[in-house]
């Protein structure tokens, strides 16, 4: 076995091991609207229009075109192979991160090969190149890109990045014109694929003319004035030409930086804040202890240079610090590089988009190379130690004590990921006053049916001083408030909280829909302030609420007898989104109430093939088949439903509806089902007894009315 076959089982092991106990990690954060929620993200065969819709559609909730097309139709071939489980979306992970730490180590191995690096660092270059991989493989900072799993964006991202990296280095060392080309072409595809996982690979050409300048072609003048014409002219002048088009003949970038109205902090203020960010991811790769290391850093927004004074002296650091490495650059091109490398891949991430400020998994592809400079060091310092044995083994023994350290911190890390609860339990211990933290928690709560500790986690969460500082995330804890109290059937405190979070938020996700819901339960007369709120909802923004308000928006003037303006907001919803079983429903009922039978059937078996046990669609079908006279075909439609669904559900669904449904419900006839149902029991469940109180709720109609919920909003 060779050294890279030995490298690579090396650092296979290596990996397994600091990641054995993540593989069951639970669903976090944007998992949800990215993969759980999203229909998309799971594939049920390879039609075009599967596949299409994998490839480009928006994560649920997203009104922005999603840029993101290769690490998304991997979660839905993830889906599609390996199942919804989380087992087979971290086993995928976890060997992307192995393969880009591979590939990482055949470009450190192949760049200390060079004659100009080579004499600097020694002979024994394959070594340097695994420990350096070794470090970055193994560092606890990078499980929020590897566990986590919707950030397998930054991590395939990553992977393809440094494939692109490794490739043009081979072309660059390659002899043979044939195979020269090859490795450009496979070059220019991973780094395709780099920016298909995730566009902070936009920066990839930087990276690889500064790699052409400093470690291929050496650090001359000459040098310097070709790159920097390359970097204008293949780079720059295209990358301008592109942001014009964009800004002249579509509102893209008016509306991403319209996000800036959504945050607590102004472009200005997070140019200034990064600086201190950047410290900090620093400080978390030198100093890698599991403590330090959290899903949410609230940080103190620097106002100014000297609002804090660590503004100023953070960028006074890294202006010295990138001086220092430009002075470096002719003796030492490698740790040169490795510096430069770090700061332009934050580039994209830790500048002038409104994102949030902090976040781990954003130092992936950045700190590949972060610890060249040290394993350089240790490299020097065995040359210097090589007349002394027990200097050799004490460094040597030291390094291996940094390996198992390192380790042993992912390796607790990842215990940190297991679940909702420890993750967030884990950020109040280190951050007690962060509000995200108690937010999050006191959902867990709220999912896990105990009620009294997720008000008191929300409660901790608006008096935190953080909070104050982020209307928005007010605005969502008031609702979450909210949503609680409607699942316990206090409309009232339910109602009283949805005013609070939307007069922080007027476009808080999920509140106007629910508002309408509650008000129309009340009476019909509260058409007009529904619609209102409707109307509100429809306009702010957010897809899938808008699709959700022009659905509900629809029913209700379909009960007012606006059935023209109904059918129009139907069918808007229903172009925005095809396979919402919700759309599909109630476009089915209206054609139904048409008199457009054929039509309508369509779309209740259109549900029907995506979830065989949906109880609504069924019934209308069956209602379909029982008004038209075809009797067979409506009882065979009701005992597949009771072969599909246990008899108590469609029992518990006949008790919650009346015929016509209450507020924005549709319901069939349960009046015409009940005798053809009763018959089927009979015949086909002769030895199942019902209690009488489900008797008399089956005949009499309804026990009480289900209001239509908003959409659960997704985690901060």
């Amino acid at each position: 076995m060779g050294m890279n076959g030995l490298a690579f089982i090396s650092l296979l092991l290596l990996v397994l091991i600091t990641y054995s106990n993540s593989f069951y990690a639970s669903w976090h954060l944007d998992d949800g609207p990215n993969i759980t929620e999203n229909r998309n993200a799971h594939l049920q065969g390879f039609s075009w229009s599967e596949v299409k819709n994998a490839l480009l559609a928006s994560p649920s909730g997203s009104s922005v075109a999603f840029l993101r097309p290769v690490s998304r139709f991997s979660f839905a071939l993830n889906s599609y192979f390996l199942g919804k489980d989380v087992f087979g979306y971290h086993v995928v992970n976890v060997s992307i991160h192995v393969l880009a730490s591979f590939f990482l180590y055949l470009f450190l191995a192949s760049a200390l090969e060079l004659p100009a690096v080579r004499t600097r660092y020694g002979t024994p270059h394959r070594f340097a190149a695994l420990l350096v991989t070794v470090f970055w493989a193994i560092h606890p900072i990078q499980t929020q890109a590897v566990t986590y799993i919707v950030q397998r964006m930054a991590s395939m991202a990553g992977m393809f990045y440094i494939m692109s990296m490794y490739f043009y280095l081979k072309a660059q060392l390659a002899h043979d014109r044939t195979a020269r080309r090859w490795f450009i072409a496979a070059a220019a595809g991973a780094g395709i694929l780099s920016f298909g996982s995730k566009e902070n690979a936009i920066v990839l050409p930087v990276s690889i003319l500064l790699l052409r300048l400093l470690i291929v072609q050496g650090f001359t003048t000459e040098n310097l004035r070709k790159t920097l014409r390359d970097l204008l002219v293949y780079y720059l002048l295209p990358l301008l030409v592109v942001t014009a088009f964009l800004f002249s003949f579509h509102d893209i970038i008016d509306r991403v930086f319209a996000l800036y109205h959504a945050r607590a902090f102004t472009l200005w203020e997070r140019l200034l804040t990064e600086q201190r960010v950047m410290l900090l991811y620093i400080s978390l790769l030198l100093y890698p202890l599991s403590t330090r290391f959290s899903v949410d850093h609230p940080l103190e927004i620097s106002r100014s240079l000297l609002d804090p004074p660590s503004t100023a002296l953070s960028i006074v650091a890294i202006l010295t610090i990138l001086a220092a490495a430009l002075l470096l650059a002719r003796k030492q091109p490698l740790i040169t590089f490795s510096v430069l490398f770090f700061f332009i891949n934050h580039v994209v991430e830790s500048t002038i988009l409104p994102m949030e400020l902090v976040f781990e998994h954003r130092n992936y592809i950045p700190s590949m190379f972060f610890f060249v400079p040290v394993v350089m060091g240790i490299m020097r310092l065995l040359v210097f130690v090589s007349h002394s044995r027990p200097m050799r083994v004490f460094l040597l023994t030291s390094v291996g004590l940094a390996v198992v350290v390192l380790g042993y911190a992912t390796f607790m890390r990842n215990l940190v990921w297991n679940s909702e609860r420890s993750l967030w339990t884990d950020c109040l211990q280190k951050y007690p006053s962060s509000s995200r933290a108690h937010h999050n928690l006191g959902r867990d709560y709220g999912v896990s049916g105990d009620v009294e500790r997720a008000y008191q986690e929300y409660a901790l969460a608006l008096e935190s001083p953080f909070i104050s500082s982020s209307p928005k995330e007010a605005g969502i804890t008031y609702f979450n408030m909210g949503l609680l109290a409607h699942e316990r059937g206090d409309l009232e405190k339910a109602y009283t909280l949805y005013v609070k979070a939307i007069g922080i938020d007027p476009c808080c996700p999920g509140a106007g829909n629910n508002m309408a819901g509650i008000l129309l339960g009340r009476s019909l007369s509260n058409a007009p302030a529904a619609l209102d709120l409707l109307d509100r909802a429809i306009h702010c923004g957010d897809e899938s609420e808008t699709v959700l308000a022009l659905s509900n928006k629809s029913i209700l003037l379909w009960k007012l007898g606006r059935h023209q303006e109904a059918l129009e907001a139907v069918h808007r919803a229903f172009e925005m989104d095809q396979d919402s079983p919700l759309n599909l429903l109630r476009f089915g009922y209206m054609l139904k109430e048409k008199g457009d039978i054929e039509n309508a059937s369509v779309h209740f078996r259109r549900i029907l093939t995506m979830n065989p046990r949906d109880v609504h669609a069924s019934l209308f079908l069956a209602e379909i088949h029982f008004s038209s006279a075809d009797i067979e075909k409506g009882k065979r439609t009701l005992s597949r439903l009771l072969q599909e669904v246990p008899v108590e559900e469609v029992i518990r669904f006949l008790e919650t509806h009346t015929d016509e449904g209450a507020g924005l419900e549709v319901a069939p006839r349960i009046s015409l089902l009940l005798p053809f149902l009763e018959e089927i029991l009979q015949k086909e469940i002769p030895g199942r007894r019902r209690n009488a109180d489900q008797e008399n709720h089956s005949s009499s109609g309804t026990r009480g009315q289900k209001i239509k919920k908003g959409r659960f909003p997704p985690l901060l």
